[in-house]
């Protein structure tokens, strides 16, 4: 390592995102992966809009239990 480094040529927040545009990693087991992979190509959808969808009914279906 050097003594001193130069960062006057520096861009800040040259990578910063916003937390709210991270999109996280979602992981499912492979029976739920495959189960919704042929919904999704039965529907015409993408495995994110057939997962979203599905999450947006149950929140839907949970909240009137709050």
């Amino acid at each position: 390592m050097e003594n001193e480094y130069d960062f006057s040529k520096g861009i800040k927040r040259k990578f910063y995102m916003p937390k709210e545009e991270i999109n996280i990693p979602l992981y499912l087991e492979k029976e739920n992966q495959d189960f919704y992979l042929r919904l999704a190509e039965q529907s015409g959808k993408s495995l994110s809009e057939t997962v979203n969808s599905i999450l947006s009914k149950d929140k839907e279906e949970l909240q009137k239990t709050l």
